[in-house]
């Protein structure tokens, strides 16, 4: 990911997105920033120091973080670029980095404040997804659209995206068949045969509507016609 992160000169967005998180963070949450340093200060130093020392802790790390990211040529941020790489490097050299990555990844996935965040993370987006869904207005289905015609435009005019994506199609009909061809038809007669008669019918009636009754009609008209061929023969012949 990281690798990705950095290609084709990325990193400086990687940088400022980074540098805005943590400034947001600060900014946000200064009041209880201040509350834990009060915390840590000793009993006899009079809060209004505190506050003032406090606040030019603050606003000078706000200050510095802001000059950073504003600053392409900033020392700060060439060495922090520099890190970066370096970072990605070790990851795919360093035996010893390698194992510590994996293990605060493990650490902070086994977290249980981890694992509620991301159980209602899911469930938020899956709600989320539901109500735009059922929303005729909404981006999530005003983009899936413009998504989806696009897609249709660009199949109509370039024959070898169509050509791909039916190779694409025949080669997971071609997996899906050799390698679980036997799966798939025991799903298909196990549900077939869950059908009863009437629901057997309604299902093929909607399938197959239009042809059905063309058949019925033809089959009408074609047998109307054969008895009276057969009844005017049997008039002359009597």
């Amino acid at each position: 990911v990281l690798e990705v992160a950095l290609a084709d000169g990325r990193d400086a967005q990687v940088i400022d997105a980074g540098l805005g998180a943590v400034i947001r963070v600060l900014t946000a949450n200064r009041d209880g920033l201040r509350v834990s340093f009060a915390s840590q200060s000793p009993w006899w130093v009079p809060g209004q120091v505190d506050d003032r020392v406090f606040d030019r802790i603050h606003s000078g790390a706000v200050a510095l973080l802001s000059e950073i990211r504003s600053d392409p040529d900033h020392q700060l941020r060439v060495a922090l670029g520099m890190q970066l790489h370096a970072l990605v490097t070790s990851l795919r050299t360093d035996p010893g980095v390698a194992a510590t990555a994996e293990r605060l990844k493990a650490e902070v996935l086994d977290h249980p404040g981890v694992r509620t965040w991301t159980s209602s993370l899911w469930l938020d987006t899956k709600a989320g997804l539901a109500r735009q869904a059922a929303d005729p207005t909404s981006a999530l289905r005003r983009r899936v659209g413009e998504a989806l015609e696009r897609a249709a435009a660009a199949l109509q005019r370039d024959e070898h995206l169509r050509a791909k994506l039916d190779d694409w199609a025949v080669g997971i009909v071609r997996h899906l068949a050799t390698e679980h061809g036997h799966e798939i038809a025991s799903l298909i007669r196990t549900t077939v045969e869950r059908w009863d008669a009437q629901d057997t019918s309604a299902r093929i009636e909607a399938q197959i509507g239009p042809d059905l009754q063309f058949i019925r009609i033809n089959g009408t008209i074609v047998g109307g016609l054969a008895g009276l061929v057969i009844h005017t023969a049997a008039q002359l012949l009597g």
